[in-house]
């Protein structure tokens, strides 16, 4: 059982290294070793301005895999990430910015404007924009690639795992403040593992499911089972009738009854099964 989620990362990338890890709407992806080849860069790029131990770390990004790399990479260098919601308005983003006394802040260029009003008066010196930047180092922007060629080398990641420890924070969920200011609530490493073993224990997740239905949105079927050397694995594409398509072949599980594996639906089955018992006990 790993003690924080640096290792159980880590140890995902050790074990799956080729296989796909994160994908984008255009179906584009990087696998577990690329991804973890990236967290090094961009956590190497944190060190590189300054970001250290239990620091927070805001996030305003919409949902692609620069996020989660960000996100991973902060990890990594024990500091303590956070999202910012991409449609608050600037005096709110001021508030957190201030509560937090986060210093850098990783975005997109669409942010740019509401962050450089929001950042006013806060202790943030560098918006990292991921898709390139429209300011200067000297203004306190630049893009992700401008911070990454800063550092002089990759983190070593399992180096960095010596520092991680369970109870150290792993973000910080803002509360609505529908009764009052928004208040940050941390979350710990040891929080999070217990909560992913528990669903694990109750789902029967394993390292070969990859998702029922369509992935996130993508209209792409992430594949049960992808090993090295096997055959083409089936996925599902979405044709202009709106229909679900599957094509493919290979040894790996085929689909059935929506997209589901025989073992899939036992185990369904067992844990209607269980739920039944539970309610009759």
């Amino acid at each position: 059982m790993p003690t924080n989620l640096c290792e159980a990362f880590q140890r995902t990338v050790a074990a799956r290294p080729r296989e796909p890890a994160l994908l984008t709407l255009e179906g584009t992806a990087l696998t577990w070793r690329q991804y973890a080849d990236r967290v090094a860069s961009v956590a190497a790029a944190l060190r590189g301005l300054d970001v250290r131990r239990d620091e927070p770390v805001a996030l305003m990004l919409t949902n692609r895999p620069e996020f989660h790399v960000a996100d991973c990479a902060a990890l990594h260098v024990g500091a303590v990430p956070y999202s910012l919601y991409n449609s608050l308005p600037a005096d709110q983003i001021h508030e957190l910015l201030r509560s937090t006394a986060a210093r850098v802040v990783v975005t997109e260029r669409r942010f740019l404007p509401v962050l450089r009003a929001a950042c006013a008066d806060t202790a943030v010196h560098s918006l990292v924009s991921v898709d390139g930047s429209e300011g200067t180092a000297e203004d306190g922007v630049l893009s992700l690639a401008e911070a990454e060629a800063l550092a002089p080398a990759p983190l070593d990641l399992a180096a960095a795992l010596r520092d991680v420890r369970p109870d150290d924070v792993i973000t910080l969920i803002h509360t609505s403040g529908t009764t009052g200011r928004p208040k940050a609530v941390e979350i710990t490493h040891r929080a999070m593992l217990s909560q992913l073993s528990g669903t694990q224990r109750v789902l029967e997740v394993t390292g070969e499911d990859g998702g029922d239905g369509e992935g996130a949105g993508c209209g792409v079927r992430v594949p049960q089972s992808v090993r090295p050397g096997a055959g083409p694995q089936v996925q599902s594409r979405q044709s202009g009738d709106g229909a679900q398509h599957d094509q493919g072949s290979g040894d790996g599980p085929r689909p059935e009854e929506g997209g589901a594996t025989r073992a899939q639906r036992e185990r369904r089955a067992r844990q209607h099964e269980r739920r039944g018992q539970d309610v009759n006990d």
